[in-house]
């Protein structure tokens, strides 16, 4: 009996990313598991992305592109793009990121690997250094580090997009990223790979690169979303306002 590889659909925004989205399309096209489409959303960018992109168009008929006359911010071109993919799983690439030509492969075989999985990642390198390796995030572990840390890195992940329409999509809100992750947790399963297939360059004042009070509080924020019980959530917020408290007199 044979099991059909899952079919993807590949969303990328991009904003004035003339210098490196080449370098993220390479990646998309060298994957041993080729996708369905790629839908690249260009977010008004001023510019020479656009020139590259309709190239990049022309040479790979799975390639779309879908010209915004003016920036609309990522939130906008992130669901313009998922409104448009026919797979039922999408995969998410930024525009100077790339993947490791392993990458689709991994992520089929780990929906492949479990049932009711609405959301999947793999580990990832940090601006090409070693990058960290730990074993595979079961949905369990993941509930418990979400409380205190993202582990979810963008451009690796793949989600169920009738699961995402679902929850509504992306949504205006501090770490858009990270309460999409919040909401697909309350309707499925979640899992991260333990193998490295992204190489992720760090954006300043993303999630993954802020340390701060800030950075906690919205993350606390957004686990209470998580938790039913009102009881509970009232004082879990107890504690960590206590603990806040605390630290600010350290």
């Amino acid at each position: 009996m044979t099991h059909k590889n899952t079919q993807f659909s590949v969303i990328m925004p991009v904003f004035n990313g003339e210098k490196t989205v080449e370098t993220a399309l390479d990646s998309i096209v060298s994957q041993t598991l080729q996708p369905m489409e790629v839908i690249i959303v260009n977010d008004g960018s001023t510019d020479k992305t656009y020139d590259v992109l309709k190239k990049w168009q022309e040479n790979y008929n799975y390639i779309r592109v879908v010209d915004l006359n003016r920036n609309s911010g990522i939130v906008n071109a992130l669901n313009i793009g998922a409104s448009k993919v026919n797979a039922d799983w999408a995969v998410r690439l930024d525009a100077d990121d790339e993947w490791k030509n392993n990458h689709l492969m991994v992520l089929n075989d780990e929906i492949k690997s479990k049932e009711d999985l609405v959301l999947v990642g793999t580990c990832n390198f940090t601006d090409k250094d070693a990058g960290r390796e730990h074993g595979t995030l079961t949905d369990a572990k993941i509930r418990k580090m979400m409380i205190w840390d993202n582990p979810f890195i963008h451009s690796s992940v793949a989600f169920s997009v009738e699961k995402f329409n679902n929850v509504g999509g992306y949504k205006v809100e501090k770490f858009e990223d990270f309460g999409l992750w919040l909401r697909l947790i309350k309707v499925g399963k979640v899992q991260i790979s333990k193998k490295s297939t992204v190489v992720h360059n760090k954006v300043e004042g993303s999630l993954s690169d802020i340390d701060n009070y800030e950075s906690l509080s919205y993350r606390i924020s957004y686990q209470l979303q998580a938790i039913e019980s009102r009881f509970i959530k009232t004082l879990f917020l107890g504690l960590f306002r206590c603990l806040l408290k605390l630290l600010s007199k350290i």
